[in-house]
């Protein structure tokens, strides 16, 4: 992918980079970062070295993390003998350390340790954008570069990208935890535009972005939860989410998107809620309200049909163990796998499953309903192979997953459990329950 910014930042600072990223492509200027544009099968190392050396500038998000990160001390030292301009962006006050204090002592500092201001932001865009589109290539160097009347775009008020207070949010939601009641306070609204939409007595009054509409963010190539067939967006989280719009009395507006980008778009009021089988835990409850729990999932470890793997406990060293990016296979792998198993990374499960069938992995951990479904060659998700895939091993991890809305969209929170509780106890999550996965759940969440 064409690019023009590089975004250095820990795992830890996904959410600021993630804002930092959406400012700037709304602005037009391309941006790359880790993990979405990251190939599937693709060694991390170098597609990030590849992904630097093509970038005309580096924004680094600085932090006590990025600061002890060896990845992005890695990424300095690449981009800095590669003449990018680096532009750091500083969200905390930790002394700068090792590298950084090496390449960065000198450098020219855009500061956001406080809650941003829209000068802060723009800042970030006032920086880069002159870069990127100055005519010719060639190093600028490291720090800020010189704004002159020539490197400068001439601006007007409808020229110019605007920053919004969405975007400040997702930053600021990194950084310090008393900006959520700040920002509450000051939006004027926390349903934005609509109005208090009018339901079944039983269903609490509630606010969505636009009057009786339900701007739902999902992911769409994970089923049997979400996937497209034949152009129509199917799957047990769209069934869930039709009859709670019934329930609700509003119409449905899916978005679909990269899974990777949700939260993210939630935090930007983008979306009202997400629904793309998203689990329930502390670190994304830290930025993110969860509905209650609609499904009890668990993780199967699956291989290829008489393999020497049974459990993950019997894989070795050497032996490479397929994931998908931020979800709960990943976590248990980084955490439970042998020491020098190889962690294949991809971005769906349809790349997972096949790097099974093609010996590419050995193994693969997925959501038990979907690694069934790869197996099962009576199923629409099944992966042809020779000679089959099964699961070996399931992992009862105890999560559940949630419908994820904003922290002070209360009155919506509110009214999606009470319709959740009403299709629980009339049957309807059963019947939906059985349709997709094709028994009765074993408990109902």
């Amino acid at each position: 992918m064409a690019h023009d910014v590089f975004i250095s930042h820990s795992s830890k600072d996904k959410a600021v980079a993630a804002a930092i990223c959406s400012a700037l492509e709304n602005a037009q200027i391309r941006c790359w970062v880790a993990p979405r544009d990251i190939p599937p099968a693709s060694e991390w190392a170098s597609s990030i070295v590849d992904a630097l050396k093509s970038a005309r500038v580096m924004v680094l998000i600085f932090s006590e993390h990025s600061n002890s990160s060896k990845h992005v001390g890695k990424e300095l030292t690449v981009a800095a003998d590669a003449g990018v301009v680096i532009v750091p962006l500083k969200i905390d006050d930790t002394p700068l350390g090792g590298l950084m204090e090496y390449y960065l002592s000198d450098t020219h500092w855009l500061d956001a340790m406080n809650p941003p201001t829209e000068q802060q932001i723009a800042g970030v865009l006032d920086t880069v954008r002159p870069i990127v589109q100055a005519k010719g290539g060639g190093a600028i160097g490291l720090g800020r570069p010189a704004e002159t009347a020539e490197s400068r775009p001439p601006e007007t008020a409808e020229s110019r990208p605007k920053v919004t207070w969405p975007v400040m949010l997702a930053i600021a939601l990194a950084v310090v935890a008393i900006a959520i009641g700040a920002w509450a306070v000051l939006r004027p609204n926390a349903g934005g535009s609509g109005a208090s939409a009018q339901v079944d007595s039983d269903v609490p009054e509630f606010a969505t972005l636009t009057e009786g509409v339900l701007t739902v963010a999902i992911a769409s190539n994970y089923p049997p939860f979400e996937s497209m067939r034949n152009g129509e967006l199917v799957g047990f989280d769209v069934d869930m989410m039709n009859a709670l719009a019934q329930r609700l009395e509003v119409s449905l507006d899916f978005r679909t998107m990269e899974f990777g980008t949700l939260i993210p778009e939630l935090l930007l009021e983008r979306c009202d809620m997400i629904a793309s089988s998203l689990t329930i835990n502390e670190a994304r409850a830290g930025d993110i309200a969860f509905s209650d729990p609609y499904y009890n999932n668990d993780q199967a470890l699956f291989v290829q049909s008489g393999s020497r793997v049974t459990a993950l406990a019997t894989m070795v060293e050497g032996d490479s163990l397929a994931v998908i990016t931020e979800q709960s296979g990943e976590l248990i792998a980084e955490s439970e796998a042998p020491e020098g198993l190889r962690i294949m990374r991809y971005e769906d499960y349809t790349a997972c499953a096949q790097a099974v069938a093609d010996g590419r992995a050995d193994a693969a951990m997925l959501d038990r309903a979907v690694a069934e479904g790869v197996c099962d060659p009576g199923s629409g998700l099944y992966v042809a192979s020779e000679p089959g895939l099964e699961v070996v091993e399931l992992w009862d991890t105890g999560e559940q997953f949630g419908f994820a809305l904003r922290k002070d969209d209360t009155a919506l929170l509110e009214a999606v459990n009470s319709a959740l509780a009403d299709l629980k106890e009339d049957r309807t999550y059963s019947r939906i329950y059985r349709e997709w996965f094709g028994y009765e759940p074993d408990r109902i969440p």
